[in-house]
């Protein structure tokens, strides 16, 4: 079943679970409306150091509910490529993490082709899928779902 094709009356979709879903709050919503928050956030994440970018990854999947912190992820050079650095690494928190904002950034068709495209992002995916947590094989393998249906 293609994601473009209608649900059939007794489907599932892997990647509809609610609580994957994470939601706008009134706490989140100020926070990407402080100035330089989120960006302050994203340059952690691309160069700040090995904690400092788990934790922005961390804080970015909290803030992954709103709208202008993911197109601000997705618009800033670079945060893909750590993202798909961060599915490798030993630290069970970062590859959840990476592979969450994955997933979430792969529900906008617009960045797929990005995404898949980027550095060894679908053997990472995989890696992940085969290797890692229940939390990070279910946010990889969704995300590599809606990579392979682009």
């Amino acid at each position: 079943l293609r994601l473009s094709d209608p649900i059939p009356d007794r489907g599932q979709i892997a990647h509809a679970i609610p609580q994957w879903g994470i939601k706008s709050t009134s706490h989140t919503k100020a926070l990407v409306e402080t100035e330089g928050a989120c960006d302050g956030i994203v340059q952690t994440l691309l160069s700040g150091p090995p904690q400092s970018r788990n934790d922005a990854a961390v804080v970015l999947v909290m803030l992954s509910g709103e709208p202008a912190a993911m197109r601000l992820l997705a618009q800033t050079p670079g945060t893909f490529a750590v993202l798909v650095e961060m599915l490798g690494l030993a630290s069970l928190s970062a590859s959840e993490s990476a592979a969450t904002l994955l997933y979430r950034q792969s529900l906008e068709v617009k960045y797929r082709s990005e995404i898949g495209g980027t550095g060894n992002c679908l053997e990472e995916l995989t890696t992940a899928v085969d290797a890692g947590t229940a939390h990070a094989q279910a946010m990889a393998g969704c995300a590599l779902v809606n990579l392979i249906d682009n």
